[in-house]
């Protein structure tokens, strides 16, 4: 996961001159050759520019994450996204000292991630409240249930042992 400094193909970059083909192919042939595929990104693609409201004004979708077909088995429900909270700040304070939007950064990004937080513990509490449902049950449609809801919760324990375990570092 993070900045390429490649793109896959020419729809990737705005502005500026093209990329050299040589590099798009060699950068789709290495992913390839490794197994890896480009996940899907929510919110706007384009995470980096240069030369922002001029007539040179370039914008290139830098930051990725590549995952194996495993990865993405095991982590259904992943999903990344682009936050824009730091850039939207920056263009609604522009006014504001350096300190001020630091300031608004800090508190935004937190309640961010107290929100991401919460969501943890309401897919964790929705999948035991199902898992609760189905137990003891013993036709077949109750048991597939149970056991693709220990599936799901196991995916999404992983995911916060994972999340907790970036934030430390």
């Amino acid at each position: 996961m993070g900045d390429m400094n490649n793109i896959f193909n020419q729809s990737e970059k705005k502005g500026g001159r093209r990329y050299p083909s040589w590099l798009v192919e060699g950068f789709k042939e290495v992913v390839e050759e490794r197994g890896l595929k480009d996940m899907e990104m929510n919110g706007y693609q384009f995470t980096w520019e240069r030369n922002h409201g001029t007539k040179d004004w370039v914008e290139i979708k830098l930051d990725r994450a590549l995952v194996t077909q495993a990865w993405a088995d095991n982590f259904q429900d992943a999903v990344l996204t682009n936050l824009e909270i730091v850039e939207d700040i920056w263009e609604n304070y522009k006014d504001e000292s350096t300190q001020v939007k630091m300031e608004k950064c800090t508190r935004a990004l937190s309640e961010w991630g107290k929100d991401f937080t919460k969501s943890f513990r309401k897919r964790i509490d929705r999948r035991k409240k199902i898992i609760r449902r189905s137990n003891g049950r013993r036709d077949d449609y109750s048991i597939n249930q149970y056991r693709e809801e220990n599936k799901k919760l196991a995916e999404i324990l992983t995911q916060q042992e994972f999340f907790w375990k970036q934030r430390s570092k």
